[in-house]
């Protein structure tokens, strides 16, 4: 289904209104401004039910401008050249699957990308599904936004059987112009093999990154980034996640490579494809990566309860001689880090900082927070830690530069606690060390925390003898004398018959044979034989 223009006339828009609508194969729904000055036209699908789009096959070959060109089908709005802008995609449905497709919003020349718009229950992007807002080489229009809004849950997850390339959403500018700025909002989002990303190869500044969920979970390599290529001189856009329950990001993507990796060849960009991330080996990150002479990005998150675990990371990299952004961390609660780091690392450039304010506490475990500078002139970043507890078993603190000075270190808390093999420190190999301040009522950074010795507590050492062990006169015994003791009913008295008395039986009343002589019980039983224990 197609609006197109190619002259001064703008696209028209195309609208379905539906219980349901898939899209299967090389399907696709397009609106195309192709040289000419007019606009692409609007894609709005309000789908009552469900919306489904998947691909697989390997697209269709076709010639577009001239050239050949793979051709996959989706949802796409662009403009080609000529001045026009891009149109936009609205999809509102509360089911919305898309398997190995693309929804695709793109500008090649002067024209300005569209906005690509979903609106859901619950969306799903599987197999290397994408949402793409991007401008192309030589592009000096803007490139597109992308905004999810979805009430329960968003999961982006694998990648395609077809091309390698990971699920996610991507916005990217590849020209002059501004990246795209990329919002969701969701109940729970789950990234699971699968990456947001806004970046830039080119002069142009990324976009920005904004979440805002009630949960959200990293899995298996899941990556959400702010970047920049090694031949831009743009800067890197910002990463901000805001959570009211949680953040967690955990895990490593251990699968093999199955797909082609690397960029689609100029001829197959058409399709809107994107790699995504590497494969392999591949950490959970919540990162900003500048890797020309533009600034990294700042990475923000906000949640009451956000854990880092099993090799995941939280990153601000700069490996290019743009300064490396810096990372701020608000957990009302707790912060925890279970075999995950937390870092700014600057190959050249001056080391970006680390502000943590937690309320109750930040927990490292094999873990690592820290700032540096591989090699050059530039500064160690700085790090600041405010809870009430801070509390490090085998982990590391520091603040490292290599010809500049290296950073300071502030931690601020009520309660500080480091075991032995724990290390705060602000050094540099060249410059002038930094420094370390802690304030709190116990800081005691290298015996708060002991080690339990080895060797176990012999119990046995502490006991008496074992009475069955013993013979002879003081050897324990027990004698059973009768009935007695507790009552037959709880609510009854305790009786006891244990007990006799020798004196005669009681006279008569008037018998003055008896008078004098002495009373006695009416009853007797034998006496009580209790043995001590041990024989004491």
């Amino acid at each position: 289904i197609v609006a197109f223009t190619s002259g001064p006339g703008d696209a028209g828009t195309i609208t379905i209104d539906a219980q349901r609508l898939r899209l299967t194969g090389s399907s696709s729904i397009d609106t195309t401004s192709d040289g000419g000055g007019g606009n692409a036209g609007r894609i709005v699908l309000n789908i009552s039910e469900s919306f489904e789009m998947s691909e697989r096959n390997a697209g269709q070959a076709v010639e577009w401008r001239g050239q050949p060109a793979i051709w996959r089908g989706g949802l796409i709005s662009r403009s080609t050249g000529g001045g026009g802008n891009a149109g936009s995609v609205l999809l509102i449905a509360p089911e919305v699957i898309l398997d190995d497709a693309r929804i695709l919003i793109s500008t090649v020349e002067s024209g300005q990308g569209g906005r690509a718009e979903i609106r859901a229950d619950n969306l799903t992007l599987r197999n290397g599904a994408q949402i793409d807002a991007k401008s192309f080489a030589g592009a000096t229009g803007n490139a597109g936004s992308i905004l999810v809004d979805v009430g329960n849950r968003f999961e982006i997850a694998g990648n395609s059987p077809i091309d390698g390339a990971f699920s996610g959403v991507n916005a990217e500018t590849n020209g002059a112009g501004r990246g795209g700025d990329v919002n969701i909002a969701a109940g729970t989002l789950v990234v699971d093999r699968g990456f947001i990303r806004s970046s830039t190869s080119a002069t142009g500044d990324a976009g920005a990154i904004d979440i805002r969920a009630r949960d959200v979970v990293l899995a298996n390599g899941g990556w959400i980034d702010g970047g920049t290529s090694a031949r831009s001189t743009g800067a890197g856009g910002s990463v901000n996640i805001s959570a009211t329950g949680s953040i967690v990001v955990r895990g490593i993507d251990r699968i093999p490579f199955n797909g082609v990796l690397g960029p689609p060849p100029e001829a197959d960009r058409i399709s809107g494809v994107t790699v995504g991330r590497a494969q392999g080996p591949f950490p959970s990150t919540i990162s900003s990566n500048t890797a020309g002479a533009g600034a990294g990005g700042n990475v923000s998150l906000s949640a009451p309860q956000i854990t880092v675990a099993d090799s995941a990371q939280i990153s601000a990299n700069s490996s290019g001689t743009g300064t490396a952004g810096s990372i701020f961390i608000q957990a009302p609660e707790w912060l925890k880090l279970s075999g995950g780091s937390i870092t700014t690392q600057a190959l050249s450039s001056d080391g970006g900082n680390i502000d943590i304010r937690a309320g109750t506490m930040v927990r490292l475990s094999n873990s690592e927070i820290s700032t540096t500078v591989g090699s050059g002139q530039g500064s160690g970043g700085n790090i600041f830690i405010d809870p009430t507890f801070v509390i490090l078993e085998n982990s590391r603190i520091a603040a490292n530069a290599f010809g500049g000075a290296g950073g300071i270190i502030n931690i601020i808390s009520d309660f500080f606690f480091a075991s032995p093999d724990s290390v705060v420190e602000a050094s540099s190999q060249l410059g002038v060390s930094g420094s370390v301040q802690i304030a709190g009522l116990r800081t005691d950074a290298g015996q708060s925390l002991a080690q339990l010795p080895a060797a176990f507590l012999d119990a046995s050492a502490l006991l008496q003898p074992s009475c069955a062990g013993r013979a002879g006169p003081h050897a324990s015994s027990f004698i059973g004398v009768g009935r007695g003791g507790l009552a037959a009913v709880p609510e009854g008295y305790s009786a006891s018959r244990y007990f006799s008395d020798t004196r005669l039986p009681l006279a008569q009343a008037g018998d003055p044979a008896t008078s004098d002589a002495p009373r006695v019980a009416a009853h007797s039983a034998p006496p009580l034989m209790l043995a001590s224990a041990c024989g004491r």
